[in-house]
């Protein structure tokens, strides 16, 4: 998704996830209140003015959200069974278990002859700045996911996500300030039309966190 779509609307995207999660909780026994259903709805809402796109006079709906929605679902699954398991282990020993299963997991693909040869090109050609890039990400990433296992022992995996929502708010800054002074660092759209459907979803995210957040 993020190599077809604009990082900002991807980050709104994720807000699909207390979506499913509200699914997957109930069938762990989880339950909702009428707000906090309502507050969701507008995380929906929010996700698919996200999803369109102002092409001259015509709206177009992007299939990045396609990939999101599958994304969401299994996250949505991995909180859920995360909520669980950390009733019985600590938050820090489930992250250590699940940040050794993606080493595991991601040393699979190595398994492929296809993806090695990939691996050995694209490896050649990567200079420091992008070695640099990866490591500053994987750290900031990985602090992200060690308060994500906090909030997910303490609360119940869709309200956890539904705040994560808030994370659009930045990334519609961040993504905003780049492209003025780096125009070609991102691929993102910021003519009126583009930018007034950009906004209208980040309020509607906004709106249903807090509808969440006080539910």
């Amino acid at each position: 998704a993020g190599q077809i779509g604009e990082i900002t609307r991807i980050s709104v995207w994720w807000s699909l996830q207390p979506v499913f999660g509200i699914f997957v909780g109930w069938s762990f026994g989880d339950r909702f209140t009428l707000t906090e259903l309502m507050g969701i709805a507008v995380l929906v809402v929010a996700a698919f003015v996200a999803s369109l796109h102002a092409n001259k006079k015509v709206v177009l709906f992007s299939p990045a959200v396609l990939f999101m929605m599958l994304a969401t679902f299994l996250f949505s699954m991995y909180a859920a069974i995360l909520h669980v398991v950390t009733q019985d282990i600590s938050f820090f020993n489930a992250f250590i278990w699940t940040t050794l299963a993606k080493v595991v997991f991601a040393g699979c693909f190595f398994l492929s002859a296809k993806f090695r040869a990939e691996h050995k090109r694209e490896f050649r050609s990567i200079d420091k700045y992008t070695i640099f890039a990866v490591t500053f990400v994987f750290f900031f990433a990985e602090a992200g996911m060690l308060f994500n296992h906090w909030a997910l022992s303490l609360a119940q995996s869709a309200l956890v996500f539904s705040m994560e929502a808030s994370q659009a708010v930045f990334v519609f800054l961040f993504a905003l300030l780049l492209t003025r002074y780096k125009s070609n660092i991102l691929n993102e759209k910021f003519d009126r039309k583009n930018v007034l459907l950009k906004i209208i979803a980040v309020v509607c995210m906004v709106g249903g966190v807090l509808l969440l957040a006080f539910g």
